[in-house]
């Protein structure tokens, strides 16, 4: 009770604290056994400047530009200029960010970092490339957050993505076919202007071409192995190792592309 509170004495610790503290290393944590960081972290608000240091303090805006003021402003990627090697850039990045999200980086911190992610809907490549990626992206972050729900194993907010007002893509049949579809075709189609591009810009589409083939070959791992009744282990297996030999690419060039926000 506050009255009581106010009535007992209080001992200043703090410099009890601060001499505690020069003696832990990077990355410890003293706490009471009923301390938790699972919860402490979750209570955390981003964006808000009490409690999330990156917010500028005393800044009216918070330092933040709508999408729409971006785009009107000219401060917003437009991808009909960007040459191949950007655009690469940006499905590496892209990727980077779906990777984070995997191995456990909340979504504000890993999905939402890019531009690109955000109102999908406004994206037109008109090569084909960005836009698929997206969408793939979303799809197979749909699939993974659909294994972690059913499986009953998470305990983040990160898989109740209405907290953050982040869209995923769809899990149903036909949402699945159309998107390997779409992917196979924007694949061969930057694969055919590999062919008919010379140096530099026939590489660029190559490693695209690349990149796309392997957000198939992940999307259709997850969408083979979550089916029922499971039996194709041969066609699996080819499939596992396809993706594993364009992930060895991937890392091998993907310092190429030129990064993007």
């Amino acid at each position: 009770h506050a009255g009581k509170m106010a009535d007992q004495e209080w001992d200043d610790i703090t410099e009890i604290l601060r001499t505690a503290c020069q003696a832990l290393a990077t990355g410890e944590v003293v706490g009471e056994s009923s301390y938790s960081v699972l919860a402490a972290m979750n209570a955390l608000e981003l964006g808000n400047p009490k409690m999330d240091s990156g917010v500028p303090q005393g800044a009216s805006s918070w330092g933040h530009v709508s999408l729409a003021d971006a785009r009107a402003s000219g401060d917003a990627p437009r991808l009909a200029e960007l040459p191949p090697r950007e655009k690469l850039g940006v499905v590496d990045g892209l990727v980077r960010c779906l990777v984070a999200w995997t191995d456990g980086a909340a979504i504000p911190q890993s999905l939402m970092m890019s531009f690109y992610m955000h109102e999908p809907e406004a994206l037109v490549d008109p090569d084909g490339v960005v836009d698929v990626a997206v969408r793939a992206i979303r799809h197979i972050a749909a699939e993974w957050k659909s294994v972690i729900e059913s499986e009953g194993i998470y305990e983040e907010e990160d898989y109740l993505p209405i907290t953050f007002s982040f869209v995923f893509g769809g899990t149903g049949a036909a949402d699945r076919t159309h998107m390997l579809e779409e992917l196979r075709l924007a694949a061969s189609t930057s694969a055919s202007k590999s062919e008919k591009c010379d140096g530099e810009e026939g590489q660029m589409w190559k490693l695209i071409a690349d990149r796309l083939s392997l957000l198939r070959c992940w999307y259709k791992v997850i969408v083979i192995f979550r089916q029922r009744g499971f039996k194709d282990v041969a066609n699996a297996k080819t499939l596992l190792e396809n993706t594993i030999q364009l992930c060895r690419k991937a890392q091998q060039t993907a310092l190429m592309g030129t990064p993007k926000p």
